[in-house]
Parts: C-alpha cells; sequence; structure tokens
C-alpha cells in the first residue's frame, strides 16, 4: 500500500497516482492544460489534485477528459488577502477561479479552521463540504548544527553573543514586516545590540527600508533575500525569535520551521496562526499590527531564557506528534480521495466583502484571546 499522493496523509487501500497541479506566486500566470492532455494518452492517474487558481483550469479541464475525481486545495483566498474586498477586474478573475475550482472538484482541502470559516465566506461553500488538513514540516530539514547556525551569523555580521530576530516570509502588506521594524526601536532600548533579519522578496521591501532609516534602526536590519531552505534553516537555528507578525495568515508555516528549528516564536493572533501556536505554551501571540505588544513579547524571551526553552520544548514535543509529521498532516482525512462524494453546491461567483465582514467578525470571537504583554 502507498501513500496516496493527491493528500500524503490518507492511507488509501489501494495504491494511488495522481496529477498535481500547482502554481507558482499570486502573480504568476495560471497552468494551461494541454500538456496534460498529451499525457493522459499513455498514462491515467487515479486522481487530479489542484492547487488555488493558478491551476484551476488545468485540473478542471483533466479531471473532465480523464474522467477522474479532482482534489482542490485552497491555500488563500483573494478576498481574503484583500480582507473581503474584490475591487479590480484582475481580483474578480482569480476571485472566480476560485469558486469554479472548488465547485468543479469532489472535495477540496482547506489548512485551519480559520480557512474553512473563510473559504465557506468568500467562495459560498458549505463549511461542512471542506476538508481541513493542517501543513506538516520535515523536521530533519529543519535541524542544524553549531557551526552551522555560527556560519550565519558570521556571514550577515552579527556578533554570536547579539540577540538576533527573523522574520521570513514574503515582504507583502499582510506580512506586517513594517509592525516588526516599529516594534525594534524598542526592542534595541530593552536589548541593546539585537538585529534584525528580513528573509524573503517582495514589494514592501523599499518601504521597509525607508521605515527603518526613518525609525533610525536600518543599521540593525539586514534584507537578505530569498533563502534556500537550507540557509533559511540555519538561519532560524541562529535566532533568538522568529517573528510571524501577519494580519492575514492562513496557516503560519514558519511557525513549524522555527519549532523545528530550536527557535521560539512571536506571532500575530490572526487567521491560522493560534491553531498552530499555542499562546504561552509553545511561543507567544500578540494583537495583530500592534507594535508595543510585538516589542514586549520579543523582549520577554530574550531576556527569560527559560521562557524561551520552555516554548520551544512544547513546539517541538507537538511538532513531534503524529499530527505534524511531514506527509501527516492532521485533520480530516477520510474519504479524501473518494470520488463519491457530492461536489458543493453551485452558486455564482460573487463578491464577497459583506460576507467576509461577517465572517471575520464571527471567527475573531473563536480565536485563542492574544496577549497585550507577554507574561
Amino acid at each position: 500500500m502507498s501513500r496516496c499522493t493527491a493528500c500524503g496523509s490518507c492511507g488509501c487501500k489501494r495504491a494511488t497516482t495522481a496529477v498535481i497541479f500547482r502554481g507558482g506566486c499570486a502573480g504568476s500566470t495560471r497552468l494551461r492544460p494541454a500538456p496534460g492532455r498529451a499525457l493522459l494518452d499513455s498514462w491515467q492517474p487515479d486522481v487530479l489534485h489542484s492547487h488555488d487558481w493558478v491551476a484551476a483550469e488545468a485540473g478542471i479541464a483533466l479531471a473532465k477528459a480523464a474522467p477522474r475525481p479532482l482534489v482542490a486545495t485552497i491555500h488563500a483566498t483573494e478576498a481574503g488577502l484583500w480582507n473581503g474586498w474584490i475591487t479590480n477586474s484582475l481580483s474578480q478573475a482569480r476571485h472566480d477561479a476560485e469558486t469554479w475550482l472548488v465547485r468543479s472538484a469532489t472535495r477540496t482541502i482547506v489548512c485551519s479552521e480559520a480557512m474553512r470559516a473563510e473559504v465557506s465566506a468568500a467562495l459560498k461553500v458549505p463549511a461542512d463540504e471542506l476538508t481541513k488538513v493542517h501543513n506538516a514540516v520535515d523536521i530533519a530539514a529543519w535541524r542544524t548544527t553549531n557551526d552551522q547556525q555560527e556560519r550565519a551569523r558570521a556571514e550577515l555580521g552579527v556578533p554570536s553573543d547579539a540577540p538576533l530576530v527573523v522574520l521570513a516570509g514574503r515582504i507583502e502588506w499582510e506580512k506586517s514586516g513594517d509592525v516588526a521594524v516599529r516594534a525594534l526601536p524598542s526592542i534595541c532600548r530593552a536589548r541593546p545590540g539585537t538585529h534584525l533579519v528580513v528573509a524573503g522578496t517582495g514589494s514592501q521591501r523599499p518601504t521597509l527600508e525607508k521605515l527603518a532609516r526613518a525609525r533610525r534602526v536600518i543599521r540593525a536590519v539586514r534584507f537578505v533575500g530569498h533563502l534556500s531552505e537550507s540557509d533559511l534553516a540555519a538561519l532560524l537555528g541562529a535566532a533568538d525569535v522568529a517573528l510571524l507578525p501577519s494580519s492575514y495568515e492562513p496557516f503560519g508555516m514558519v511557525a513549524l520551521e522555527a519549532g523545528a528549528a530550536g527557535t521560539p516564536v512571536v506571532a500575530g493572533a490572526a487567521g491560522g496562526l493560534p491553531e498552530v501556536v499555542a499562546n504561552g505554551r509553545t511561543g507567544l501571540l500578540v494583537t495583530p499590527r500592534d507594535s508595543e505588544a510585538l516589542a514586549a513579547a520579543v523582549v520577554a524571551v530574550l531576556r527569560d531564557p527559560a521562557l524561551a526553552a520552555g516554548l520551544v520544548l512544547a513546539a517541538q514535543r507537538d511538532i513531534e506528534g503524529p499530527i505534524r509529521l511531514a506527509g501527516r498532516g492532521s485533520g480530516d482525512r477520510e474519504g479524501l480521495c473518494r470520488g463519491d462524494r457530492r461536489r458543493p453546491s453551485a452558486a455564482s461567483p460573487t463578491q464577497a466583502s459583506r460576507t467576509w465582514q461577517r465572517v471575520r467578525r464571527r471567527t475573531r470571537r473563536q480565536l485563542i484571546r492574544p496577549t497585550s504583554r507577554a507574561h
């Protein structure tokens, strides 16, 4: 018996082969079905798996041509990225493609309860027709040696005894890099010599550089661009704190990666992050876009080695459990690859703003209450 390659976790009773379509970043052009049609002339999959709007057309067309069940994974929605507002033709086209994909799929996967609520509201799909499968992490890939960590610091010019805070991810507004930079002066006053390393690329980098100069902390900030997984693992392992101050975060994969690397996490209580970070046990959560609360939490971790060690130990226990191992994401796994499940009820794609505001109010009450200060 082989693990189902469509979901990586469900333990099907027969070997299952799949064609998996996954696009790149949100700016990528969508995938076309023509190459896949040629593949079907010589090979038949058991299931097709499409990720997000970029792969909707290819997945739907080939599922019909095969014909085979189509599984969709929605990692984020256009409505969520824009706080519920679909205000231009490009966003509307992406939103419509997401809706088309979900309503064409036999089953749709989301990565968190927050995303279940979001997809249900934004794409008009009953929540019980969505399957939650938490993301997982390859633990071994994120564990590094002391030599690798020391080399990472040396290459950045960060002394071995200097506090190191790392923000890893796309440099976009929803990742709240500006909040991290605004918090840095307070962190540096409390812990002189602190360095903030921003690993990633995105449209907001010039804004963050300008803000760092205005706040007079530009010498304490390093922008290192995109890193390979091994280099990022060494950087996270060398860090004293990993930041995820996001205001929109469907899951928060960096929290798992940082935990595997042995680094405590301070995160914004947004989206799926409260499902990944247990506040006060495996990390600290703060109110999204609150730079003072973020600074206080970071300083608390930097000042208290016992707190930092306890957070890491608890996080690693969670990560090493069966629900977090790579290829065994937690969630609703039963029937994920069955072809006899009914498809979601049909409805016309519409702008999601009013519905989205209602669901934000509803899900906000369900989140773990964030701390305004570390404790």
